[in-house]
């Protein structure tokens, strides 16, 4: 419930139960925090760098409840540890999570797609002094709102 408060440290858990937590409860995510790829053969809670780094993939295309949005607005930048494969994210407030992920510059990331039909969509990337690591991008695709955000990336070639 919104009552809750998970803190999230030390541990890796799989992107679907984050998401769900996000959502769902006031989360707080700590130091030595990652999220892997779903698998459903496998546990999706585990010790930090226990579940080795199975590729994300994080697509949506819903708004989030401003319970989300709090969240995300709370946690610190390069917080969330990840190994991204390919992030699509359409008309959601989900968009400004991607300075909080922790990408390592040579990361390989197959697609970056991002479309905002609202600044409120972008507007914590936006806000960003620093910029943020999205590693190397294979084939990116950013329409509307979302073509600001290329401003804020730190991009490898």
């Amino acid at each position: 419930t919104e009552q809750t408060t998970v803190t999230l440290k030390n541990i890796a858990i799989s992107v679907k139960l984050f998401f769900v937590l996000l959502e769902k409860t006031r989360v707080t995510v700590g130091e030595n925090f990652s999220i892997t790829g779903h698998n459903d053969n496998e546990d999706c809670i585990r010790e930090h760098g226990m579940m080795g780094e199975t590729p994300v993939c994080l697509v949506r295309s819903v708004a989030v409840s401003s319970l989300a949005l709090e969240n995300i607005e709370r946690m610190p930048p390069n917080s969330i540890g990840c190994s991204l494969r390919r992030f699509d994210l359409v008309n959601t407030g989900l968009i400004n999570i991607l300075p909080k992920l922790r990408i390592h510059e040579d990361s390989e990331v197959e697609m970056l797609s991002l479309t905002a039909s609202e600044e409120a969509h972008v507007a914590a990337v936006l806000a960003q002094e620093k910029p943020f690591c999205v590693g190397r991008v294979k084939d990116m695709d950013l329409k509307e709102y979302a073509v600001g955000v290329i401003t804020k990336m730190s991009l490898k070639d």
